[in-house]
């Protein structure tokens, strides 16, 4: 790829972050899209000048099982809850020690608990349902743990793991799948870009202060039987 090839195609994906994100979220991503850019400029060459590739390439595959249930909680606000004879969990691949992901339950609304995607403009925060609910536990369980509830057992994750975690999951999506409802396998299309994007949201500043606030789910109670 050229350099005007690069400029075209970072101008592309910095016009997407203003469609797909609220103002200062997309600001941020835009200025990461550089950021990169020049970190990897050394490396680059004809098959490595698409950042989305880049990452999508670097990516392994885990595994999703059961069914993800939520229970509409209010206008914009669920709870994720364990499906009583299909549980949901994902298992990552060895990049992050293959290791099983079992959520409990949890507030959640897709794409940004606690509330950090919750303005995006044009990006469906269910879109991606899965991966996000495994984002949002690892999320959910460092806070929780971190206020001392002992009674979540999730491995400790950084954030940059959870970030990472979430890209890894969205691309099990598109190459592997889930099985739905009916018990189809359904694969969401294959979009670089679009994993690319959502990775630098999750793992930009504005989401590592929602990382570092352990208050935000400090009034959340699990519902009772």
């Amino acid at each position: 790829m050229n350099r005007q090839d690069k400029k075209r195609h970072d101008k592309m994906l910095k016009n997407r972050a203003f469609e797909l994100f609220v103002p200062d979220l997309a600001a941020e991503v835009r200025q990461r899209v550089d950021t990169d850019r020049a970190r990897f400029q050394q490396y680059e060459s004809v098959l490595t000048g698409y950042q989305g590739d880049r990452l999508y390439d670097s990516l392994k595959v885990g595994a999703f099982e059961g069914l993800p249930a939520v229970t509409w909680n209010g206008k914009d606000r669920f709870v994720f809850t364990q499906h009583p004879t299909q549980p949901f969990a994902y298992t990552t691949s060895s990049d992050f020690g293959g290791k099983r992901i079992a959520p409990n339950a949890m507030p959640t609304d897709g794409g940004s608990t606690p509330r950090l995607l919750r303005g995006m403009a044009q990006f469906s925060s269910w879109g991606y349902a899965p991966a996000f609910i495994i984002h949002d536990w690892i999320y959910f369980a460092k806070k929780r743990q971190a206020l001392g509830d002992t009674a979540i057992q999730e491995r400790t994750w950084s954030f940059e793991e959870s970030a990472l975690i979430m890209a890894e999951a969205m691309k099990t999506l598109m190459e592997t799948g889930y099985r739905d409802f009916s018990g189809e396998t359904q694969r969401i299309d294959k979009a670089e870009d679009v994993l690319y994007l959502m990775y630098v949201a999750v793992s930009c500043f504005i989401a590592k202060r929602v990382w570092d606030d352990d208050s935000t789910v400090a009034s959340f109670r699990a519902p009772t039987a």
